[in-house]
């Protein structure tokens, strides 16, 4: 799992087997910003999907086929000067 800290981030799913790449969110209710895989909101992502992890989260992806690699652009949104 990955923590984005202060930052947000978008990603694009630009290529991947239809319903194959999951992205799955940490539940921000959680204690110590914890990523619990039984309390985290999963997606099944195809081509074109696009999803973001808001600042102070946790998030993992993972590619489920056996066939086809995934392909992801993503943005990293930093918080201006001042606002961290």
């Amino acid at each position: 799992a990955e923590s984005v800290g202060l930052c947000s981030q978008v990603f694009n799913v630009a290529s991947c087997q239809p319903k194959a790449l999951e992205f799955a969110l940490a539940d921000p209710d959680e204690s110590d910003a914890q990523f619990l895989p039984e309390t985290a909101q999963r997606f099944l992502l195809s081509p074109g999907d696009m999803f973001c992890v808001p600042a102070g989260n946790m998030y993992r992806i993972e590619n489920h086929s056996k066939t086809h690699e995934c392909k992801l652009f993503w943005t990293i949104i930093r918080p201006a000067p001042g606002d961290a």
